[in-house]
């Protein structure tokens, strides 16, 4: 089974309309699980992005939209 596609911080925050520092807290307070790449950059698998919409009660029709031009 393929690895689900990777979002960068800028792009996560795009979807919910925040800020990429709110992605960073997310992280730091257990809410929404990242890969570090071996460079050390956050990325976040879209089934992580997917799970925290449904939780905040986004739909995940909305979400597809959003998530269509980036992944």
């Amino acid at each position: 089974m393929p690895a689900p596609p990777l979002l960068k911080p800028a792009e996560v925050a795009s979807v919910f309309g925040v800020a990429p520092k709110t992605v960073w807290r997310w992280q730091q307070e257990k809410r929404l699980s990242a890969v570090v790449t071996p460079g050390g950059h956050r990325r976040y698998p879209t089934t992580e992005v997917k799970r925290l919409a449904k939780q905040a009660g986004i739909s995940l029709k909305i979400l597809n939209r959003s998530l269509r031009g980036l992944v």
